[in-house]
């Protein structure tokens, strides 16, 4: 039998309850490690994990889309460093950095850019991550982009800011490799479309559980 796929959101339809259903009653069609089940994000998998209360370990994978384009504006090369070892372990077409937000608005004004998703740093020099994000969400172009906050800071007046500035999340910077990959995992593995109508600043940092 092949993967079932998981389409993404948390809304789903009656096939999804079906799923449930028979991971509760240990039905071998859905635990068999022959079919595993592909889940489109990661707020799909928590949902089904939540519901079916059956440790999904074993059997569910995160698709990763191995086309994805990434941009990731940092100036810190050791952190830039840290991101780039993490992501060659996941299926990635495309990574470009910038060193600064003067780099990355550059960047995102040629015609060919084309970004799934911005890893955005709050401290660069030249232009910082609250006025690239300012940027990016006045362009025609950018406003839809996908912005993950990249930072060390936690400050709850920093993540408020960007959250009301409109990123979409917001990462704090692991000292675990671990976590960093998990984070990144996370984010890229997230359908945005549907992952924004449910946000709120209860959800909005993303955490590697």
């Amino acid at each position: 039998m092949g993967p079932i796929l998981v389409p993404p959101g948390e809304k789903m339809p009656s096939f999804f309850d079906e799923l449930v259903n028979g991971c509760k009653q240990k039905q071998k069609t859905v635990l068999a490690r022959s079919t595993p089940l592909l889940f489109l994000n990661p707020i799909c998998l928590r949902t089904f994990t939540a519901l079916a209360k059956f440790p999904p370990i074993m059997y569910i994978h995160v698709m990763i889309n191995p086309n994805i384009n990434l941009f990731l504006a940092d100036d810190d090369d050791d952190d830039a460093g840290f991101f780039e070892e993490a992501i060659s372990e996941v299926p990635v077409a495309k990574f470009i950095r910038a060193r600064d937000g003067i780099e990355l608005m550059e960047l995102l004004g040629q015609p060919n850019a084309n970004p799934d998703i911005i890893f955005l740093d709050i401290n660069m020099p030249r232009k910082n991550g609250f006025q690239c994000l300012d940027d990016i969400r006045a362009g025609k172009k950018s406003k839809e982009l996908p912005v993950v906050v990249f930072s060390t800071s936690s400050a709850s007046d920093v993540v408020n800011r960007m959250f009301n500035s409109g990123a979409n999340a917001f990462i704090v910077k692991p000292t675990d490799f671990n976590k960093w990959k998990l984070l990144i995992e996370k984010a890229i593995t997230t359908d945005w479309k549907m992952h924004k109508p449910y946000l709120d600043i209860n959800n909005f940092v993303l955490s590697e559980k």
